[in-house]
């Protein structure tokens, strides 16, 4: 969360909604489509309360289905924001590390 930390510095309002604010498993809700489909519906909800010129709004969670970035990108224009997505990336060898460095539970 250093970009939410970078723009709090700066004096932006910051609202974050990810996956852990919805309070799901992970685990298992990505391995059932109609959880995952509630939990982005929750996501966009979460996006559309705060979302304004003067609010940045980080949606954190794994946004890989197109029409879903999509409809916030509608969210973003019919509130006169602006809206970006940001990639993360990191070599397969990070990744799996830090993956094996999780609990079972958490992966």
């Amino acid at each position: 969360l250093e970009i939410r930390e970078k723009l709090e510095a700066a004096g932006k309002s910051v609202h974050y909604a990810g996956d852990e604010q919805c309070q799901v498993d992970k685990n298992s809700v990505y391995s059932d489509p109609r959880k995952e489909k509630e939990l982005r519906g929750a996501l966009k909800a979460a996006a559309e309360r705060h979302i304004s010129k003067d609010c940045v709004v980080i949606v954190d969670s794994p946004n890989y289905i197109k029409g879903f970035r999509y409809e916030l990108y509608c969210v973003a224009r019919q509130n006169k924001a602006t809206n970006c997505v940001v990639y993360c990336m990191a070599p397969k060898d990070q990744c799996r590390e830090w993956n094996q460095s999780r609990t079972e539970d958490q992966r």
